[in-house]
């Protein structure tokens, strides 16, 4: 269990793209460090000193007061693909109904147009 947590320490200093010590490159409104930011990243504040750069939507675990745990590429990969597979699911869903009601609607329109048809089609003169 010992080697998990040094893992885990040891992963978010290295494998995580950039830590960021806040203070010294803080601008003095408060704002983020001025850091270009790459795309599909985003800067999280942990601490009220410690900025972490970190892929959008990672998760990301507080042990204890000095410690935090940023889930791994795998877990991180195979939550967006359950979580668009369920979009994708309900999607299709939708789309199932949405067939459904144009065949209603074309079905509609197309009794309505009948009668009118077959009045034009008997008041020819």
């Amino acid at each position: 269990m010992r080697g998990v947590m040094v893992l885990a320490v040891v992963s978010i200093a290295f494998i995580c793209p950039a830590i960021i010590f806040a203070e010294n490159d803080m601008q003095g409104n408060g704002s983020t460090p001025d850091v270009s930011i790459p795309p599909g990243m985003e800067a999280r504040k942990v601490n009220n000193d410690v900025t972490i750069l970190m892929p959008k939507g990672a998760k990301m675990h507080q042990r204890n007061a000095t410690t935090f745990i940023l889930e791994s590429a795998e877990e991180f990969s195979s939550r967006k693909f359950v979580e668009v597979d369920r979009r994708l699911q309900k999607l299709e869903a939708e789309n199932v109904e949405l067939k459904k009601e144009i065949d209603e609607l074309k079905t509609r329109v197309n009794e309505a147009r009948e009668p009118a048809d077959e009045t034009n089609a008997t008041e020819v003169y």
